[in-house]
């Protein structure tokens, strides 16, 4: 009955996305996308960015349930590299290094960096089954890009090196903000709120789409900066920025992760990972009811939010390297971050598992088509109203049109997630109907569109921040 039930609300809400939205929570703007954990794709939806979204009853219940584990936990996957999270403690794992490629090392490689995650995300929350529920969970079909994501969030934005949480966490918000991802938007405004930051201000500039509005002095010019610097041609590129060289890894680092993870939590993050961990009751009332999301979500979401960030308090630096072994040099496009040891070995494993993602799910033509492409041609600026240009590109390529279908997809997350309609999907699904490669296709596309920004912030910092002495602007 519950499943009929189920079937029914989907059936529906396929039908009234293209011309409702729910206006009662519009603010929330939440985009459902694929299916989690299965092989087979489901029928996404993908509303544009900026447009309130009628699946937002989701929303509220999805975001809850990223900071209440207790009661949402993700399913765990259907992979050999199934999930077992009892016991475990970082101490009590060997390092698996960046060789390690066999489902048993994966398997391990994942209860280690989940057990971190529980440890230092969410105290005294452990999950009924699998993964956690937050969105580093939606890597965690390919393990080493779960622990790569997850090192890079901690060593970035969540400990304290020469930066604070609380002064990162306001970037994680302005940049999450201008990418219109509303889900990261909300709650790290209010993480960076329960980490110290000035609230007011910080609601204050997201709404008005304005950093300037940030009273604290330091945070205002480098929100500002981050914001601006998402184009390749502005003119901040061409100034001392407003920190120090010191403090650049962290500061461009978190820039990275929010560039990247905005683009994955908006097409990818689903009510699979959420909605059967409530009894079906529950579920069939919050969907039924749009109007009960927003008492819901401010009775427990923020509340928790705040609870969890003051409870696990300042974390030092390094961690997340307990559960890696980096064997390898830092690439040439991450060297802005070689001044902290922790951010730079996090981002030379970041960067091979992105490679062995690729390596396992993508077709090497279409990621050195569509490499090259970001590289040479992503500025941060909007692309065409329609998407007939990305037909366009994938032609030119030459390829077969399987592969075009995958260049268009993975083009369209870097550039324009909003222009993803049915044909595009349907072309991708038609070629590609393994729901892990999908997903493996947005996330490198998204990390390669990160990596894009992130470069041309580095040089900046490199060029105009030669040593550690100059404190910028």
């Amino acid at each position: 009955m519950e499943r009929r039930l189920e079937a029914l609300f989907h059936a529906r809400l396929d039908l009234r996305v293209a011309g409702e939205s729910a206006q009662a929570f519009a603010s929330l703007n939440f985009v459902s996308a694929t299916n989690q954990f299965g092989s087979q794709p489901s029928s996404p939806v993908y509303p544009h960015a900026n447009q309130p979204d009628s699946s937002s009853l989701e929303t509220s219940v999805l975001i809850f349930a990223c900071i209440v584990p207790s009661l949402a936990a993700s399913r765990p996957p259907t992979s050999a590299c199934e999930v077992v999270t009892t016991g475990l403690g970082a101490a009590t794992f060997r390092p698996l290094g960046m060789a390690s490629t066999t489902d048993a090392d994966h398997k391990e490689l994942l209860e280690r960096a989940v057990a971190q995650v529980q440890k230092e995300l969410f105290p005294g929350h452990q999950p009924d089954n699998g993964a956690p529920a937050d969105p580093e969970a939606l890597h965690a079909f390919f393990p080493p890009v779960y622990a790569g994501c997850w090192a890079i969030y901690r060593e970035c934005v969540v400990s304290d090196g020469s930066r604070t949480r609380r002064n990162k966490e306001p970037i994680a918000a302005t940049i999450s903000s201008s990418n219109g991802c509303k889900c990261c938007t909300t709650s790290h405004t209010n993480f960076a709120v329960a980490a110290g930051a000035d609230g007011y201000s910080l609601r204050a500039s997201i709404a008005a789409g304005d950093p300037s509005l940030l009273t604290e002095e330091n945070v205002r010019k480098v929100c500002s900066w981050a914001k601006e610097c998402q184009r390749r041609d502005a003119p901040a590129l061409k100034e001392v920025p407003p920190f120090n060289m010191n403090e650049a890894p962290e500061i461009i680092g978190t820039i990275h992760m929010f560039n990247y993870l905005n683009r994955i939590v908006q097409k990818y993050l689903t009510t699979d990972l959420v909605l059967p961990a409530f009894p079906w009751p529950v579920k069939l009332l919050l969907r039924a009811f749009p109007f009960l999301q927003r008492p819901f979500f401010d009775l427990f979401f923020f509340s928790q939010l705040g609870k969890t960030v003051k409870e696990v308090g300042p974390l030092k630096q390094g961690a997340s390297l307990e559960i890696l072994v980096v064997d390898s040099q830092l690439p040439g496009e991450f060297q802005w971050a070689q001044r902290n040891a922790s951010v730079a070995k996090a981002f030379t494993y970041w960067s091979w598992a992105m490679g062995e993602l690729a390596n396992k799910y993508i077709p090497k033509e279409v990621t050195k088509h569509v490499g090259k492409y970001i590289d040479e041609k992503y500025t941060g600026e909007a692309p065409p109203a329609a998407n007939k240009w990305v037909y366009r590109v994938a032609k030119e390529t030459g390829l077969s049109e399987a592969h075009q279908s995958a260049v268009r997809y993975m083009l369209l997350m870097s550039f324009a997630r909003f222009q993803i309609d049915g044909a595009i999907k349907r072309a991708l699904a038609r070629h590609f109907p393994d729901g892990r490669t999908q997903r493996a296709m947005g996330m490198w596309a998204a990390f390669k569109t990160a990596s894009a920004v992130s470069k041309w912030q580095g040089e900046c910092a490199l060029n105009y921040l030669p040593t550690g002495d100059i404190t910028g602007r």
